[in-house]
């Protein structure tokens, strides 16, 4: 059984407990600013049912009270800039104000929208969380996510610029597939695998992407990971190993007009490696003291990489050694410093 009260429309859920209601999908696309109540008719609303929010382009805000307890579908909301749980749920939040659905227990963000703020005490983007957002034009994913998941910004035609926290070690399967206003993209060094055995499409069909840097982390890119991404015009990996790829990872066009840059020393290994070979334009890169994450370029990056790595106690390589003192601390962040700043 349905009904409608206040422009919101609701179903006895399985009839399980008979004072309960799910939100669901109305006759037409919510649209507006829409705040769900706790309680309406005697009922309590404890969920929300999948595709009850799908494809609605003018719903605005979304407020979602403590007594909801499951989540199944926020979907292809594209006009969506207002996420917020009530301060006393139990199950999500939207702790720091940052605009999206957060799974409290385990720190995933289950859905943002077109203004999230990804606060650091996240761990994990979910399914979906911002499939269809076409006006969200630039994320930060911090240093806390360690995995992007199934379709997690799938479809965001409007997404220009992103960065991928240097603790990331999972690209999931059609992470951002269809992102078609994406130019660059850099892998940090964290990540090892793009997809997953049997299910691979990350990046399929970013049709503006130019420029790739796959970081030295990575050991396998899976089915179709850069596919019908025909306008690339340099991939550079900075594997000294090449990673373990398959033969569609990348389109015809791709292979006869980008150049594959690769680490000094390497360009024969990926010539004799499978399906890197099919690349007709290799060529190595040269070390260079302060490109410490070797892509190629100095930057702000590199100077995260050096702190990174002089944290951790890990292997820094000889491009640490910026001042020349021929060991790398510190010093060597300064003066990688004042290098970028032109002193």
């Amino acid at each position: 059984m349905d009904f409608e009260a206040d422009g919101i429309y609701y179903d006895i859920y399985g009839g399980i407990n008979d004072d309960e209601v799910w939100v669901c999908k109305g006759p037409i696309p919510y649209s507006g600013d829409i705040t769900i109540p706790s309680t309406v008719n005697g009922y309590t609303v404890v969920g929300i049912l999948n595709f009850a929010f799908y494809d609605c382009p003018g719903l605005t805000s979304l407020s979602i009270p403590n007594s909801v307890r499951a989540i199944e579908g926020i979907w292809n909301c594209p006009n969506l800039i207002s996420i917020k749980v009530a301060i006393d749920n139990p199950i999500y939040d939207s702790r720091e104000n940052c605009n999206a659905i957060i799974e409290t227990a385990s720190n995933t963000l289950i859905k943002g929208c077109n203004s999230t703020v990804i606060p650091n005490s996240v761990t994990s983007i979910g399914s979906s969380a911002f499939y269809g957002y076409s006006g969200l034009t630039s994320i930060n994913i911090p240093n806390s996510v360690t995995s992007i998941g199934y379709q997690a910004f799938g479809e965001c035609t409007g997404l220009t610029e992103i960065t991928i926290g240097n603790s990331v070690t999972e690209i999931g399967e059609s992470a951002f597939e269809g992102c078609t206003g994406l130019t660059e993209i850099t892998i940090p060094n964290s990540v090892t695998t793009i997809g997953s055995y049997g299910a691979g499409r990350s990046f399929y069909g970013c049709t503006g992407l130019t420029s790739v840097i796959i970081g030295s982390g990575v050991t396998d890119i899976y089915y179709q990971a850069f596919y019908n991404c025909d306008a690339l015009e340099s991939v550079k990996c900075l594997g000294t190993v090449p990673p373990r790829m398959d033969i569609d990872c990348f389109s015809t066009a791709a292979f006869n007009n980008a150049t594959l840059y690769v680490p000094s020393g390497c360009e024969d290994s990926y010539n004799s490696t499978r399906y890197w070979y099919l690349f007709a334009h290799i060529e190595e890169m040269d070390d260079e003291p302060g490109d410490v994450n070797g892509d190629g370029v100095m930057s702000i990056a590199d100077v995260t990489s050096l702190i990174d790595l002089l944290l951790d106690n890990g292997s820094v390589p000889e491009v640490g050694d910026v001042n020349g003192d021929g060991q790398v601390t510190i010093a060597d962040v300064t003066a990688l410093i004042d290098m970028l700043l032109g002193s």
